[in-house]
């Protein structure tokens, strides 16, 4: 998919270079700066762009739906290969493919500067920089991830109590519950260590004498089905117990 701002014609090598005789005939390559926007032009129709994304500054590709992040050796490397596919038949006299490509590799026309940022920068879709910080951003994930969960708890009819007793763990504050016949209950306490970057949730099925009890009164029974719970990954060991 090709990302120009207007139709354009096709970039040739002349385009990009310029070439200078020296004294025995020979011709020098080079990559003026005059000529860079040209090169900046092939980037962004390959979807290559310099974006802001929350308090970091970042190349990205665009590529169909996707988006990733790259670094600088990918324009690098894109700008390279694209080289090999153009014509060198303009070229004089024995000047050819490793010629322009030793210029490159002197003059270093795309390199970590404002010069490239500026021509690269772009603006990031809401779904561009959600699908982003899927990709790039830890915390992110996770903070997602436990969103979906309680989403899931709400949709699945969990009701929430007060843990006033540190039922599995001391500190708890928050247990998620279903009944699930004779008196046993699925439970999912709320580890929540914001100290700690820490936020998960453990998984029970635990027996209670009444429901009032939980969160106030030690379960009779205990069994433990999985320690941080993630509803994508171990849905499975619980589907029995809420469809």
């Amino acid at each position: 998919m090709m990302y120009a701002e207007d139709h354009q014609p096709p970039v040739t090598l002349l385009d990009l270079v310029t070439l200078k005789q020296e004294r025995g005939g020979f011709f020098r390559v080079s990559f003026p700066k005059e000529k860079r926007p040209v090169i900046f032009r092939l980037l962004k129709e390959a979807g290559f762009a310099f974006v802001r994304l929350n308090k970091r500054s970042l190349f990205i590709r665009r590529k169909l739906n996707d988006i990733s992040h790259v670094g600088l050796y990918d324009l690098v490397h894109y700008f390279k290969d694209h080289l090999q596919t153009l014509d060198y038949n303009a070229l004089p006299g024995e000047t050819g493919y490793h010629d322009v490509l030793d210029a490159f590799y002197r003059t270093h026309p795309i390199k970590e500067s404002n010069q490239v940022k500026t021509a690269l920068a772009s603006e990031l879709s809401e779904t561009e920089r959600h699908s982003l910080l899927l990709k790039i951003d830890y915390g992110y994930v996770k903070a997602q991830r436990i969103q979906e969960t309680l989403e899931h708890f709400e949709e699945s009819a969990f009701k929430l109590t007060e843990d006033k007793i540190g039922t599995y763990h001391a500190g708890d504050q928050r247990l998620y519950y279903k009944a699930i016949g004779n008196r046993r209950y699925l439970v999912f306490n709320d580890i929540d260590r914001p100290e700690y970057h820490l936020r998960m949730f453990d998984c029970w099925v635990s027996t209670f004498a009444k429901e009032s009890d939980i969160g106030k009164k030690k379960p009779i029974t205990i069994e433990p089905i999985i320690v941080d719970f993630r509803w994508e990954r171990d849905f499975e060991l619980i589907r029995a117990y809420v469809q």
